[in-house]
């Protein structure tokens, strides 16, 4: 009776300490995205900054596809977990891996597509060949990012929401800082795209430590 009250008490920390979490980082990310939205129009323009916009959320746009394959991760992680299945454990991440993978693969397919044909003309963009060749880099970014969510959805199956929301917050400082440093050094916009992109790889390592401690742990 004594380790159930213990339990549940834990429990309430947890969930107290997620919630939390979880809108702090909601905040400070808008905070975050308004600080660095004045400082890059005035530094790029408002073309470029656009063209930042419309790459951002091409890739935003195909959310749809993840539909509930991470919900689903989230939710056999722990059930495995307490059956000690830590193999289907590996197998449930490495499959939503190639999942994603492929997804990343098809966005960056339509978006390559779209780009040669000249069909993002709609956003009537005065250079076009510059815009196209940002939109190749934000379709490369696309094969990237996609697989990389089955670690952010690995963490949150292992109830690490308050680690996944620390990592990305520095992740977060760390890619609007380096954004806007490159910007105001004068690289171009698609090399923006791409470079903005390191603090993931980086803060990935972050991320697979977390999980591989998690992973070790008895339930």
């Amino acid at each position: 009776m004594f380790g159930n009250h213990v339990n549940k008490k834990q429990i309430y920390s947890t969930l107290a300490t997620n919630t939390a979490s979880n809108i702090f980082f909601f905040a400070f990310q808008k905070i975050l995205e308004l600080f660095s939205f004045a400082l890059l129009i005035r530094i790029l323009g408002l073309e470029l900054f656009g063209l930042l916009m419309i790459s951002d959320a091409l890739l935003g746009q195909f959310q749809f596809l993840e539909g509930g394959i991470s919900a689903g991760l989230q939710k056999y992680i722990p059930k495995f977990r307490k059956s000690n299945d830590l193999k289907d454990i590996s197998r449930a991440m490495t499959g939503t891996f190639v999942i994603f993978l492929i997804i990343g693969i098809f966005i960056a397919s339509v978006i390559t597509t779209l780009a040669f044909f000249n069909l993002l003309s709609i956003f009537k963009i005065k250079n076009t060949a510059d815009a196209n060749l940002i939109f190749y880099c934000t379709a490369c970014l696309a094969i990237f990012q996609w697989p990389l969510k089955v670690f952010d959805n690995s963490m949150k199956g292992f109830n690490l929401f308050h680690e996944l929301n620390i990592i990305s917050l520095k992740r977060s400082i760390a890619s609007t800082f380096l954004t806007i440093i490159l910007a105001l050094i004068g690289f171009p916009l698609y090399t923006l795209i791409i470079i903005r992109f390191i603090p993931s790889l980086f803060f990935l390592l972050q991320k697979i430590e977390a999980i591989r401690t998690k992973f070790e742990e008895p339930f």
